[in-house]
């Protein structure tokens, strides 16, 4: 099984559009005027001058209607905040960033200064609420200095100052939601203040670890609806993803997620702020052009280590894993959990184990419930990840099945979400409702299953996996549901899972670690269900999807050295569909179909069955295979050669009228050209001179098969004619 590959996303995220251009020159030439501005020491005057004329802008636009309000007035008005801010930055520049002193603490000038900005900002606010409350290019146009002006001052003691923000943040959240507005929040100077306020957030949650202590920070509310303004409009189109990319919204989100607090009530507002933020990551993370400054920020990393602390908090995990779902279809992501399993898979694992989750249950099908809502779609985004993790990664199948005891979770998943994607097929009424459930309980199967196939692809997982004997069973109906309601992609999964637990029949066929690890069991899966198993692929064997066909063959192949499955094959008109199979385009499809035929003519019943097929004759599509594959295609022409020569094998007590139609056959035109096929094969082997000098080991082991395997067929040939 392969995990899908997204397309390389187009165009270079680092272009900005001329609007971006401009806004980006607006901002420069904003912060060079700051600057410049604050090299002046301001008299008190000066400032209480620059503060009324700002009050007056402020009054002034008041008065008029948002549309009335021309570009000019705005520029004018943030000039003048500007103007101000820069003033007051320099008057209150040693009080700290917090200005945690009283006022009657303070010098007169400083407590002006304190005050005329808690107004001006109080001002700026009302007008965006009770004037520009529907105007998002209005809103956005103040947000920049409103931020700004917050945070050069003020102390926790302000609540004025803090409900204006939240009002504020509010006024913005609200416009954030209607995408006609998602034009005006593609603003430059807007997502870096945004940005500015939540990495200053995780600078404070830094300091304060560091010392041990609390240190200032901003109102956790506030930064909720900050994060999901920036939510909301990352949902809108790539002009928002490439803008907060390319100001480092990647690496500033992912610091919030290493927010933490050890007050019940504060880690729950830092769960809200992070439902905000992994929503954020996971509309950028489906870009690959991003890909680097994710590894870079260590988002996959800080993802895992969050569970812990944050498992109940069912939504934030869910867009947990929707953005690992991503990453995770990567080498680096990948090996960065890898890194670490013990920690970070074994976090993944315990999101899907009801034993460790309690969100999590195996037990009703209440999927209605919103707390279903949630584990389905967490569930299917985890079975990913880790099917992922485990898809070329052997170690971890063995710590995920064996010493974790994953296969028991993932066996009882499968138990009930099978159960009810199975019973869905005879519940005909409340037609709708049953839709939605058993879209649900399909999308959590793929991934489950695909997680099985992968899984088992180690020897001692496979045969642990195989001796849930009862817990397997259900596979078999969800087959034949999947199979007869055409949900393609599930039927492959299963067939694709039995196939790999069909090459372990036995406790004896896994030799990587010591048996004493695993209970005795007296029969596999496999070994119980084989017949009912064969029975139902034989379906899919004349199925059109060829991806099906070659797995469902494959289990063929390890299943047809059991006598009760090739009398299947042969009353289910298997043998049929393999003849006519030989013929098939897919190059893998005729070589595993090869592979079959060359165990089950080993059976005397099934070697006369497939040689009495009427619509092809087995032993011509060999030779054929044979002939085309020649030395080009060595292990073609290999395992066709093996094929023909257990067809031509003689059978034991069979009648005079079997080896006159022997007889016939290699008189006819094709018995000449077997013949024929097999010397011009055969031949340049028997030749050292005419073999190449410069093929490796693997290479010539397989040419000198070849010879073995067509001086037999050759031998048989001549014993029998």
């Amino acid at each position: 099984m392969h995990a899908p590959v997204e397309d390389e996303e187009s165009g270079s995220p680092g272009e900005l559009s001329e609007d971006e251009v401009r806004d980006t020159d607006f901002v420069t030439q904003r912060n060079e005027d700051l600057l410049e501005a604050s090299l002046e020491i301001p008299s008190s005057d000066q400032l209480s001058q620059s503060y009324e004329h700002t009050q007056r802008e402020i009054t002034t636009i008041g008065q008029l209607p948002a549309s009335s309000v021309s570009a000019s007035s705005l520029e004018a008005l943030l000039a003048s905040i500007v103007a101000f801010k820069s003033s007051c930055t320099v008057v209150t520049a040693n009080t700290g960033p917090r200005l945690k002193k009283k006022y009657e603490d303070m010098p007169d000038s400083i407590s002006s200064a304190v005050l005329m900005r808690q107004q001006l900002l109080r001002a700026l606010v009302d007008l965006a609420i009770h004037r520009w409350a529907e105007s998002a290019r209005h809103a956005l146009t103040l947000a920049p200095v409103v931020f700004e002006l917050y945070a050069l001052g003020g102390s926790n003691e302000h609540d004025e100052d803090e409900a204006a923000m939240m009002a504020f943040s509010k006024v913005l959240f609200v416009l954030s939601k209607e995408s006609h507005n998602d034009a005006a929040f593609c603003n430059v100077h807007y997502v870096e203040s945004a940005l500015s306020l939540l990495s200053k957030a995780s600078h404070h949650q830094l300091q304060s670890k560091k010392k041990h202590k609390e240190g200032a920070k901003l109102p956790m509310k506030m930064l909720i609806y900050i994060a999901g303004t920036l939510k909301n409009v990352s949902s809108g189109d790539e002009r928002i993803h490439r803008l907060l990319a390319t100001h480092g919204a990647i690496a500033i989100l992912s610091d919030t997620l290493e927010w933490r607090s050890t007050e019940p009530s504060e880690a729950k507002e830092i769960a809200q702020v992070l439902i905000q933020t992994t929503h954020v990551l996971r509309n950028l993370s489906t870009a690959k052009s991003y890909l680097k400054q994710f590894n870079e920020a260590q988002v996959t990393i800080r993802l895992c280590e969050l569970i812990g602390d944050f498992q109940t908090h069912q939504e934030l995990m869910v867009n947990v894993s929707r953005v690992l779902s991503k990453l995770t279809l990567h080498e680096i992501p990948r090996s960065q959990i890898n890194q670490r399993p013990e920690s970070r898979l074994r976090s993944l694992l315990s999101l899907v184990d009801p034993d460790r989750n309690a969100a999590v249950s195996f037990e009703s099908a209440e999927s209605n419930a919103p707390e279903g809502k949630f584990q389905s779609t967490l569930l299917i985004r985890i079975f990913f990840v880790l099917g992922n993790l485990c898809a070329g990664n052997d170690r971890n199948r063995v710590l995920m099945g064996l010493q974790w005891q994953g296969i028991l979770v993932f066996v009882r998943a499968l138990e009930f979400y099978g159960a009810q994607y199975v019973a869905a097929a005879d519940e005909d009424t409340n037609a709708t409702q049953n839709n939605g459930n058993t879209g649900e309980c399909m999308d959590v199967l793929v991934k489950l299953v695909r997680l099985l196939a992968n899984m088992a692809i180690n020897a001692d997982v496979g045969m642990e996996l195989n001796a849930e004997v009862d817990g397997l069973e259900i596979l078999l109906a969800i087959l034949s549901r999947a199979h007869d309601v055409g949900d393609e992609e599930l039927m492959l999964n299963v067939v694709s899972c039995l196939t790999n637990l069909s090459y372990y029949c036995s406790h004896s066929a896994a030799s990587i670690t010591p048996r004493d690890q695993f209970p005795a069991a007296a029969a596999t899966f496999i070994d119980v269900h084989r017949v009912a198993l064969a029975s139902r692929l034989a379906q899919i064997v004349w199925d059109r999807n060829e991806e099906a066909v070659l797995e469902a063959t494959r289990a063929f192949g390890n299943l047809s050295r059991f006598p009760d499955v090739l009398q299947v094959m042969r009353e289910h008109k298997v043998l049929e569909g393999f003849v006519i199979l030989l013929d098939h385009s897919h190059r893998e499809i005729v070589y595993t179909v090869c592979g079959v035929l060359m165990n089950a003519a080993l059976d005397d019943a099934t070697r006369m069955a497939l040689l009495s097929v009427s619509t092809s004759d087995a032993r011509a599509l060999l030779t054929g295979i044979l002939d085309a594959a020649g030395l080009d295609d060595v292990a073609m022409s290999c395992i066709a050669a093996k094929a023909l020569h257990n067809l031509l094998l003689r059978t034991k007590d069979a009648k005079d009228d079997g080896e006159h139609a022997y007889r016939r056959y290699m008189a006819s035109e094709d018995g000449a050209a077997l013949k024929r096929v097999v010397q011009s094969v055969l031949q340049p082997l028997e030749k050292p001179s005419q073999r190449r000098t410069d093929e490796d080991e693997e290479d010539e082991a397989q040419r000198n098969e070849l010879q073995t395997v067509l001086a037999k067929l050759q031998r048989v040939i001549q014993e029998r004619h």
